[in-house]
């Protein structure tokens, strides 16, 4: 992995991207959360804009906004919901493919029905589907992705989700056991997105551990990991803190260097702490860039 492997999430940006310069330490960019819906062709110039400067680009999750805001839900017992997931991941796979992105990274989906407060994601409490029910939806869906995918020539991969605040179980994808249950459903050329943020609140409230699951997972996805994300949290939320010198996550990516990710020229690693200051946004990738 070389530093042209390094991406910062359009979230962790505290200026508009579109009125503000990049940072220069700034090699790489994921588009992903942070945007106020616009027509597509504004999202297209900017795409464009970015990668004519040099860096290099990606394309990850809710991007590009819906009209009407929607969470991301491949696995909902709403089929209409459904419907809008596949219509903005459509969007996302066709923009891969016009700035030859080589792959659109998603997570599975929720088993209940929710909204976005402030950035975070509300789950009524009622009308929970089962865990295998929306691992079923999930793969029903899955087809439909894949083939928009291989229409485009864009691969995917699938991120971890995890265990909600006050240990409610409400999302697909949050153990070891449970990525290996859906990866073997899935065709043998879709990767793999690790969020070690998602993990670690995930073996906070399922009691599970850390370096087993590192160990586990590079035994057996390391050669479909495509790319890692990074945050920060104490273990009971997703917060997205910034990292720090001695952060866990930092020391774990040595174990990931050999991975080939999606071109063979090793994974990307994304810091997605939010709105940073641009003091610690530097800090943070000169600390990603050591570790790697």
């Amino acid at each position: 992995m070389t530093s042209s492997n390094i991406f910062i999430s359009t979230t962790c940006l505290k200026a508009d991207i579109f009125t503000s310069d990049i940072p220069e330490d700034v090699k790489g960019v994921e588009f992903s959360g942070g945007f106020a819906y616009r027509p597509i062709g504004d999202f297209r110039k900017l795409i464009g804009k970015v990668k004519s400067s040099g860096r290099n680009v990606l394309i990850h999750g809710y991007f590009p906004p819906q009209e009407k805001s929607i969470i991301l839900n491949f696995a909902s017992l709403d089929s209409d919901l459904v419907a809008r997931s596949l219509t903005l991941a459509e969007s996302a796979i066709s923009l891969c493919a016009e700035f030859g992105i080589p792959y659109y990274s998603f997570h599975p989906g929720y088993l209940a029905t929710g909204y976005e407060d402030k950035g975070n994601f509300i789950f009524e409490k009622k009308g929970f589907a089962s865990y295998g029910d929306a691992l079923s939806i999930f793969r029903r869906s899955f087809e439909k992705l894949y083939d928009l995918s291989k229409k485009h020539g864009v691969r995917l991969a699938v991120e971890n989700l995890f265990i909600n605040r006050g240990n409610v179980k409400d999302s697909l994808n949050n153990s070891f056991e449970e990525i290996e249950e859906l990866m073997s459903l899935l065709p043998s050329d879709v990767g793999l997105l690790l969020d070690l943020g998602h993990m670690n609140v995930s073996a906070s409230y399922m009691n599970f551990s850390r370096d087993e699951f590192l160990r586990k997972y590079k035994a057996k996805f390391g050669d479909r990991l495509f790319e890692i994300h990074l945050s920060e949290n104490k273990g009971d939320f997703d917060t997205h803190d910034p990292l720090s010198a001695y952060s866990w996550q930092l020391k774990c990516l040595t174990g990931f260097r050999s991975c080939p990710g999606v071109d063979g020229k090793g994974i990307r690693i994304t810091l997605e702490s939010r709105k940073l200051d641009p003091d610690i946004l530097r800090k943070n990738l000169l600390l990603i860039g050591k570790s790697i």
